[in-house]
């Protein structure tokens, strides 16, 4: 009970009234994931149950809560179970998107009717089991459940078109392989999609490099400069201010929820500082949706457009639909109106002088209400982001330029670099020419535990040299010549972690051991207590 009641305190983290206080304790508070302390209570849980089902097996049903009033209580968990079996199998898309909590969460219901067939089956299995006291039937339905668990979720062997398996093919269909890429779903409303295409592992599975570090080690400057730390997370501020170019970001797929908010009431537009003059502005809906009006505005004291201006809906692949819009001023904005309500993906306003935009408000057919004025909106209507266009509930952009692996800084004439090898853990070889002495930088995040190796171009000569953070990224100071630059990471406290293992298995094995041999002491004495 205890391991239960600390795992679910210490998985809530902040959300409890004592997360002011876990913060404090050494190691929890830097804790990236606090949610996986669950594990904790799984372990309690575990061992709860193991202790239930041997009361039941053994014959002790009064342990096991099994008689009297007790017993509805204990068979409550199954009666649940068997009922969400049941309205799953009738409304599969509303059990989906009241367990999950999104409404957009739908399209997943389309192949759990079999799964929660199977759920019912062996929930009413374990009720009929202990019903009618089977304990044989008992451990053959636990047997079952714990095959099926270990197939069909533990080793992703879940077939059809609701897989949750990262798809390597899918991603690089619709990121490519330029360089790194971003998932931004704050709210997580896509995850039909996008669980398929790497967010909650990245490039894990699907082999494609990404820029936020969910799965994989980062520093807290890391995750302070980026906003990556939560699933689907992006400060589309960090972007804007071009944080992320050293990172060698290419394509990014974003969702509507962090390209749309819901309007709030005097609130001021998202600028991630001055609003510069462009000769265009594009503020997009978060997919396709069939617009009504649209409200465009300025700074504060600054001219929405210099000279006659123009607006027009983009389509779902990014060209401009028909009609145009009828234009009229309201004070400072400007006002759209779309007739007919076309399905658009996005709102471009130019002008031959330029724009500045800042706020900007969409109707939508329905009634509905969105401002398209976050963080992200303004990032990618700037350089050097391009729409490519929207798939499912995907907005899709790619990169115009996407910097090299590595080079050099400041980089002369006669300077060159080239990547001779790439390792899966990070692991790479650099083969410089240097004509001076100069800083190689390379497009991998810097955390402490980075090595590299110097070698001459005979490889008669190497040393050691530092690794530096250069931004976010790493960097070492090269002398002019040609070298081989080898990095290589070693995670710091590693050996004295599995010391300190091995040190607590040792201690468990060994206090197990004299556990056992002070109960067997104890039973020979007192065996021979009685015989005498």
């Amino acid at each position: 009970m205890a391991l239960c009641a600390v795992g679910v305190v210490l998985a809530l983290g902040s959300f409890t009234p004592l997360g002011h206080l876990l913060y404090h304790v050494p190691l929890l508070g830097r804790t990236r994931l606090q949610n996986r302390s669950m594990a904790i209570f799984d372990l309690g849980a575990a061992a709860l149950l193991a202790w239930w089902l041997d009361a039941v097996l053994a014959g002790r049903p009064d342990e096991a809560a099994l008689t009297g009033p007790r017993r509805y209580v204990t068979l409550a968990p199954l009666a649940t179970a068997v009922a969400l079996g049941v309205a799953a199998l009738v409304g599969p898309g509303f059990v989906t998107q009241s367990l999950m909590g999104a409404p957009h969460t739908a399209p997943l219901a389309g192949g759990i009717r079999w799964l929660a067939a199977g759920s019912l089956g062996i929930a009413v299995a374990y009720l009929v089991a202990l019903r009618r006291r089977a304990r044989r039937t008992l451990v053959a339905v636990a047997l079952i459940e714990l095959a099926c668990f270990s197939v069909f979720f533990q080793t992703g062997l879940i077939s059809g078109t609701s897989t949750f398996a990262p798809s390597p093919a899918a991603a690089r269909a619709l990121f490519g392989s330029a360089g790194r890429t971003a998932i931004v779903d704050p709210l997580v409303q896509g995850y039909h999609q996008t669980v398929p295409l790497g967010l909650a592992n990245l490039d894990v599975f699907t082999g494609l490099p990404s820029v936020q570090g969910y799965g994989s080690l980062e520093s807290q400057r890391y995750v302070a400069v980026t906003g990556t730390e939560r699933l689907g997370s992006f400060d589309g501020c960090a972007l804007a201010r071009g944080a992320f170019a050293p990172l060698r970001l290419a394509a990014i797929a974003v969702t509507r929820s962090a390209l749309a908010v819901s309007p709030v009431r005097d609130a001021s537009p998202t600028t991630c500082g001055v609003v510069p003059r462009r000769p265009s502005a594009t503020r997009y809906l978060g997919g396709t949706s069939p617009v009504a009006r649209v409200v465009l505005s300025p700074p504060p004291g600054a001219t929405l457009a210099l000279g006659v201006p123009t607006v027009v809906a983009l389509g779902r692949d990014g060209r401009a639909l028909r009609p145009p819009a009828v234009l009229a001023a309201d004070g400072r904005a400007l006002v759209a109106s779309f007739p007919g309500g076309p399905r658009a993906a996005a709102i471009r306003l130019s002008a031959p002088g330029g724009v500045r935009l800042a706020r900007t408000q969409a109707t939508l057919a329905d009634g509905t209400v969105l401002r398209l004025d976050t963080a992200m909106q303004v990032a990618l209507s700037a350089a050097p982001w391009r729409f490519e266009g929207v798939a499912g509930v995907l907005s899709v952009f790619r990169a115009t330029a996407v910097r090299p692996w590595a080079w050099l800084a400041p980089s002369p004439a006669g300077d060159a670099v080239r990547l001779v090898a790439q390792g899966t853990d990070g692991t790479a070889v650099v083969s410089v020419r240097a004509v001076a002495p100069a800083r190689l930088v390379r497009a991998e995040a810097w955390l402490p535990g980075w090595t590299a190796t110097l070698a001459s171009s005979d490889a008669i000569s190497s040393r050691e040299v530092d690794v530096v953070p250069d931004g976010l990224v790493q960097a070492v100071e090269v002398p002019r010549g040609v070298w081989t630059v080898t990095f290589a990471y070693h995670a710091p406290h590693l050996v004295a972690g599995a010391l300190g293992s091995l040190v607590g298995l040792v201690a468990l094995v060994g206090s197990t051991l004299a556990l056992e041999v002070a109960r067997r002491r104890d039973r020979t004495t007192r065996v021979r207590r009685a015989v005498q």
